[in-house]
């Protein structure tokens, strides 16, 4: 029995595992692939070896350029055999992560790994604000621009029907009344204050003067002395 064109330190018999993690790594450059493949494949509720032995990943990218520069460019090598699906794939996830596929770069500052995802984890190689973010988070805020005196309180525009309706409704709108505690504070706000007084004249003396003072000291003692 032979190991295709993988290189590992025995021969492997296939009808004793499930699958194995592999790495591929491009000679010229360094660059690398990492991954699992399956010795076997259900067709048709039966199962069949599946083309392990000629398998070169399941990156496009990769199987392009083994197909541009040939197999001979390329290291292919088998990191561990395992028994069952569950920790198979398991495996897979730990070398992903443990080699940083996603963020790790040669002295050149390519990637260097092809893979693109760790499960659904997509590649982004920094850290930043795509172009195409950016344009959605644009026009959002344009959608949403505050203008003072055009907006309701969310700070989306008002149109103008809106705005009509609303200037109507306050129209002609009672003001809250006052309750007993804000009468009160009024009234103690206003004691102390001087209010102006009425001026009015004694038909008895013809004197001019404060009401109050008036009313005490003229109009009937200004009567009672005339006619006494």
């Amino acid at each position: 029995m032979t190991n295709g064109h993988w290189k590992y330190h025995s021969e492997i018999n296939p009808v004793e595992y499930e699958g194995f993690i592999y790495k591929i790594t491009e000679i010229n450059t360094g660059k690398e692939y990492i991954g699992k493949k399956n010795f076997w494949a259900k067709r048709k509720n039966t199962y069949i070896e599946s083309n392990w032995k000629s398998y070169t990943s399941s990156s496009k990218d990769l199987n392009a350029q083994i197909k541009l520069h040939g197999k001979d460019n390329y290291k292919f090598e088998i990191i561990s055999l395992h028994y069952n699906k569950s920790y198979l794939n398991y495996r897979e996830i730990e070398e992903l992560v443990f080699n940083d596929v996603l963020r790790v770069t040669l002295p050149n500052g390519e990637k260097k790994f092809y893979n693109k995802a760790i499960g659904n984890i997509k590649f982004v190689h920094q850290d930043i604000i795509s172009d195409s973010t950016r344009k959605k988070i644009s026009l959002h805020m344009k959608g949403n621009k505050i203008a003072v005196g055009n907006t309701n309180r969310r700070g989306k525009k008002c149109s103008n029907e809106t705005r009509a309706k609303i200037s109507a409704a306050k129209k002609g709108k009672p003001g809250k009344p006052h309750n007993e505690e804000h009468r009160a504070k009024i009234s103690a706000s206003m004691k102390g204050i001087p209010k102006p007084q009425q001026i009015i004249t004694c038909p008895h003396c013809n004197k001019s003067g404060g009401e109050p003072l008036m009313k005490r000291w003229h109009f009937d003692k200004c009567k009672d002395n005339i006619n006494g």
